[in-house]
């Protein structure tokens, strides 16, 4: 077998390595690294590396958007380098064609870069420029599950407004009410009461804006000017 084809089946090693070769690209590879013991020395010096992203962070599913932000970075190298390049190999290579093309190490670095930016970007998706009042960022509530046994809140906020969602909250006692608190560092500023309709839904705007933590606690109804128990849900904005 000549040194050239020797290189292409080393350079197809990282994107095999990551499961990123197309099949029957891969199927070829291993046909050759039955016989190769150089080439199986580089997947074996590799798989340690993919092993380790993959238990180094939490799984999370990244945004449609970083797959066209990636693919748009990708292609437009892949342009610039077949600008530079011969007419014979001036062909716009595909993200897997490209990626393939690369040295194994360098392949599977890329691969740790590309993972731990779709990581960041999955954990903050719903928190990106929320300040910038353009994106909505949405919160789950922290229920004590003793003061409400069933049911789920959210609160979506958007700038300074947030809207107060309950799903399935159950109904306070007879004589008591829902009411609503905004923390701003020690001080505590009284907000509106409400029961949930009967099936245990409610939405309403609330005003976020310097709002360190939305509590709701159970009062008595027509609402008292402080808290008299423990938050019934907690929301840190």
């Amino acid at each position: 077998m000549n040194a050239r084809s020797h290189d292409e089946y080393r350079d197809n090693i990282g994107a095999y390595v990551l499961g990123a070769l197309p099949e029957l690209e891969a199927e070829v590879l291993e046909r050759h690294l039955a016989s190769c013991e150089t080439c199986r020395a580089d997947v074996e010096e590799l798989r340690p590396v993919t092993a380790a992203m993959a238990r180094s962070v939490p799984q999370v599913e990244a945004p449609p958007s970083l797959k066209a932000s990636l693919m748009e970075v990708v292609n437009s190298e892949a342009a610039a380098r077949a600008d530079a390049a011969p007419r014979r190999t001036r062909e716009r290579r595909s993200f897997g064609g490209w990626f393939s093309g690369l040295q194994p190490r360098m392949a599977a670095a890329m691969a740790v870069g590309v993972l731990a930016l779709g990581v960041a970007v999955g954990v903050a998706v719903d928190q990106i420029a929320s300040s910038g009042g353009g994106n909505t960022m949405t919160i789950a509530a922290k229920i004590d599950r003793k003061l409400m046994p069933t049911g789920d809140a959210s609160l979506a906020v958007k700038g300074d407004n947030g809207e107060l969602v309950l799903t399935k909250a159950p109904q306070p006692p007879a004589g008591r009410v829902y009411q609503l608190w905004y923390q701003h560092g020690k001080t505590i500023e009284r907000g509106g009461t409400f029961r949930p309709r009967s099936d245990g839904s409610y939405d309403a705007s609330v005003p976020v804006g310097n709002t360190d933590v939305v509590m709701v606690t159970v009062e008595r109804e027509g609402g008292v000017p402080a808290p008299t128990g423990p938050p019934v849900m907690q929301f840190s904005v």
